[in-house]
């Protein structure tokens, strides 16, 4: 049951420039038994396209948690960097070049390489959001890529991009934030010195029906050693490499097998450990002649130490699942949608909930209602006070 309810309400009037666009207002309001915050944000899809060229921008201004490290924004905060910030964010710009035999571009980007749901290995490319810790939403990275297509074979894809860490919550006055041992106070953040460009690259190919893509990562971890420094705790980024695979394929009766898999192997100075990430879901979707639809979704998230490292760091964010269960169950009809998710660990009280639905109310207007659950003695346990009732009213036009 709920202990403590954190209440949301945000309210959304997307305006579409084109039937390309995805420009939205938003402002949400936040409060628990200890504070009471609004958060707005301001979000432009624009772009503009040729026969072989477009130019697009997805610029944002927001108020919202920064990390305290100034990054991944444009205009400075008009607030100090211990709490809400307003700025300016390119989430992406760029331009590219398009035939039907290839892609090229340049700019900030943020790229989509998965194959299963919400939980991705092997889509390390672009870092993650977790200042809101139940959204984590992608981070643009800037660089450039290519993207060659192999007939009915597949698609050739690299990108070098430059690096950027991930969002966490790290400030005090974030809901998500967990208190530091007594006696420490967060220190500096230590940045690559040396050139941070990272290289990635995929191969897709359709062999026999199965929808294979084989993965190669080399660049800085997302995620930061913390070493401690007299009283301070620092922020250190290491390298990595990694090598992954992932498929999908429809086995029985529209039921889709998909999976990924990613091997992850850091530099030797980082001391800490070479592991394997591993996801497993089965999907299937239902749908009749009119727009009804449901689907169910059964996933298994599993990481596997291959190589203990001196100093491991097991409990970065990027090793949340050691070994967890997921479920959803989605239903669709012409005025509501209603979703059930959830996470839970194996042989271990943790689990996260999420129950959502939504009401069509007219054609252009629908109200959402999202319920957050987080309970147990593991990663989700750390929250357990922090439940969320989130409502959402959205208007198109």
């Amino acid at each position: 049951m709920l202990k403590k309810l954190c209440f949301s309400l945000m309210f959304i009037l997307i305006a579409q420039a084109s039937s390309a666009n995805n420009s939205f207002i938003s402002f949400k309001v936040t409060a628990n038994q200890e504070t009471q915050l609004g958060f707005s944000v301001i979000n432009l899809d624009l772009k503009k396209s040729t026969d072989h060229w477009q130019v697009f921008a997805s610029p944002r201004y927001q108020t919202a948690y920064q990390d305290g490290y100034f990054d991944n924004k444009i205009m400075a905060s008009l607030l100090d960097n211990y709490g809400l910030q307003r700025f300016l964010d390119l989430r992406e710009i760029g331009i590219s070049y398009n035939t039907d035999y290839l892609e090229m571009g340049l700019g900030k980007k943020i790229f989509n390489w998965e194959q299963t749901f919400e939980i991705n290995p092997v889509d390390i490319i672009n870092p993650r959001d977790f200042t809101d810790l139940l959204d984590w939403e992608k981070i643009g990275v800037t660089g450039a890529w290519l993207k060659i297509y192999l007939s009915d074979w597949g698609t050739v894809e690299g990108a070098s991009s430059f690096f950027v860490p991930a969002r966490l919550p790290m400030h005090k006055e974030n809901q998500w934030f967990l208190p530091l041992p007594i006696g420490l106070i967060l220190g500096e953040r230590i940045l690559p010195q040396k050139t941070s460009l990272q290289n990635s690259g995929r191969l897709c190919l359709n062999i026999a029906s199965w929808d294979l893509s084989l993965f190669g990562h080399n660049g800085y971890n997302p995620f930061p050693y913390f070493a401690l420094q007299d009283s301070r705790i620092n922020q250190i980024y290491f390298t990595q490499s990694m090598f992954g695979l992932s498929f999908a394929k429809e086995i029985w009766a529209d039921v889709i097998f998909r999976g990924e898999t990613a091997y992850f192997i850091p530099e030797k100075k980082a001391k800490d450990d070479s592991y394997l990430q591993t996801v497993l879901s089965f999907d299937r979707l239902w749908s009749d002649e009119s727009t009804e639809t449901l689907h169910f979704v059964v996933q298994y998230i599993r990481e596997i130490v291959l190589k203990k490292g001196e100093n491991s760091n097991p409990n970065s964010f990027g090793r949340i699942f050691k070994n967890y269960l997921g479920t959803r169950l989605e239903s669709d009809t012409d005025r509501f949608n209603i979703q059930v998710k959830n996470l839970w660990q194996i042989g271990e009280y943790d689990v996260y909930l999420q129950v959502a639905g939504k009401y069509k109310m007219l054609e252009n207007l629908s109200l959402d209602c999202v319920i957050d659950i987080l309970q147990g003695n593991g990663f989700f346990g750390q929250y357990d006070e922090k439940d969320r009732l989130k409502l959402v009213l959205k208007y198109l036009f």
